[in-house]
């Protein structure tokens, strides 16, 4: 998937503008404030100016309800980001995982532009301890110069695989200046492989300084990993499902560490749901649930970044209920000849044409309550 080339827009506009940003210094419990019964909420936790003999303190951080189903999502929409990222936030905490190991390939006027592949890799391996990874990841990078280069260590790594002929090096790196996509595959032989459109001078962006693309990438190689060898395939997946998996992995991965930085990437990525009157429920059921689909098709009318967004929302709500592994739990499913309806069930409880509505509501709740 060339995330790349959707995410950048989105990039350009300051962090600030996601609002998330804490405008007060960190709250620390017991800390003076000045107005009695006055709530500030820091770092997903909401603190309460409490009087005790004659000093105004802050008191001990309280967490949001949790949801716990869903029975109780919804009613709980507005906690739906916290708790996603703090079940995912403890797993990174204590796993082991290591990234996989990694094989350079550097095009003759390539450089890498940054040292965050491995440690970004790591991260996702981390939050995601169980699911089925490859052993080895082939990293390929190159400029528009590089582009015969590229294509012959595409074509060499996957021993010439007929999608190579329609879906080459060239989708991320279209020109000298618009060279700084990313993709991910892995072959029918399980040989994971990572594209890396490498552009001088080199882009400003963050996603290509913080490792949020490698860990977006990354993460489809997981995703792809359990149908090596297994007659499944992606489009047995639902494309928002993939790609908005990606998307929350990127930061709940890289940004695992405080909530608040969590939520100043998931805001910037997600910022499209807030505006305009375009999102209903009636739009998110459609979209998340076409009538009778059987592969991607159904999504490609609609604006390219919506699988990201929208999928980045779906994603949330089931971490939150299930946390991160279930995600990955329901693609193992798939890949073992259930129907996405029959993962769904297996993976969360709840029929998948039940799910819908409740989902819908939340994303609704949450982004426009």
């Amino acid at each position: 998937m060339s995330y790349k080339r959707f995410a950048i827009a989105l990039l350009t506009i300051a962090l600030l503008a996601t609002g998330v940003s804490p405008t007060h210094a960190a709250i620390k419990s017991g800390a003076k404030c000045t107005s009695a019964k006055a709530k500030i909420v820091d770092q997903g936790l909401t603190y309460t100016c409490v009087k005790s003999g004659k000093k105004l303190t802050w008191s001990k951080g309280v967490e949001p309800k949790a949801p716990t189903s869903f029975a109780d999502v919804e009613q709980n929409a507005k906690s739906v980001a916290y708790w996603a990222w703090k079940k995912s936030s403890q797993v990174v905490a204590t796993s082991t995982a290591k990234a996989p190991n990694l094989v350079i390939h550097i095009g003759p006027n390539s450089v890498i532009l940054n040292d965050r592949a491995k440690p970004a890799m790591e991260l996702v391996s981390r939050l995601y301890p169980t699911a089925k990874a490859p052993a080895e990841v082939n990293l390929v990078y190159y400029t528009f110069k590089d582009l015969a280069w590229a294509q012959a260590k595409l074509n060499e790594l996957s021993n010439n695989e007929q999608r190579n002929l329609t879906d080459g090096v060239d989708r991320n790196c279209r020109a000298e200046l618009d060279c700084a996509g990313a993709s991910a595959r892995t072959t029918r032989d399980g040989v994971a492989i990572l594209l890396f459109g490498v552009q001088n001078p080199p882009p400003t962006d963050s996603i290509h300084k913080n490792g949020t693309l490698e860990a977006h990438e990354y993460t489809h190689n997981l995703q792809q990993a359990p149908s090596v060898g297994t007659s499944s395939n992606w489009a047995m997946v639902p494309r928002w499902y993939t790609e908005g998996g990606a998307t929350f992995s990127q930061a709940a991965s890289i940004f695992h560490a405080t909530y608040n930085s969590y939520r100043i990437e998931r805001d910037l990525r997600t910022q499209d749901l807030t505006k305009g009157d375009w999102l209903t429920q009636a739009w998110l059921e459609e979209f998340i649930n076409p009538p009778g689909w059987t592969d991607w098709s159904p999504w490609e009318k609609y604006s390219g970044w919506r699988v990201y967004d929208i999928g980045c929302a779906v994603t949330e709500i089931l971490t939150a209920i299930k946390g991160p592994a279930a995600t990955m739990d329901l693609i193992n499913l798939i890949a073992q000849g259930n129907s996405y309806d029959q993962a769904f069930e297996k993976a969360y409880g709840i029929k998948w044409v039940d799910a819908v509505p409740i989902i819908s509501r939340t994303i609704i709740k949450e982004y426009k309550g």
